[in-house]
């Protein structure tokens, strides 16, 4: 049965058992593995994919963390994909399982992803502000 979330931009309808693997890892990493993630979709192994591109770190939520590779699928095939995932040359511990619910609740106010993604920008801006002031002053 489905659940309904609403934030302060989305109302959400899905199922409980909707979850993904994940991985952080180098850019160059994940693509040259997208690829073959991507066929695991279109073969319907995995329900869909995407990973975090980052050009632009200032609009990045993260901008300090690594770049991620979310890969959807049911609970009920989670295992089965992880095995894919493996078949496909990647390591069984780099991947970590969590449900779409726990990712809303991480990036509501006072989440974990949402805290650290405060505190993250907060960082860049000072970042960027030091270089700023660096700069006028060469």
């Amino acid at each position: 049965m489905a659940n309904y979330e609403k934030d302060k931009v989305w109302m959400f309808s899905s199922s409980p058992q909707v979850g993904k693997w994940y991985l952080s890892d180098s850019m160059n990493y994940i693509k040259k593995l997208f690829p073959k993630v991507n066929k695991l979709v279109r073969n319907r192994v995995a329900y869909s994919a995407k990973y975090s591109h980052k050009k632009d770190l200032s609009a990045s939520p993260l901008p300090f963390d690594l770049p991620v590779l979310c890969v959807f699928c049911e609970d009920s095939n989670k295992d089965q994909v992880l095995e894919e995932l493996v078949k496909i040359g990647t390591k069984r511990e780099d991947w970590k399982w969590k449900y779409n619910s726990e990712t809303r609740k991480d990036w509501k106010e006072g989440g974990e992803l949402y805290e650290r993604s405060k505190r993250q920008k907060r960082a860049y801006l000072a970042l960027k502000l030091q270089e700023e002031k660096l700069e006028k002053s060469e």
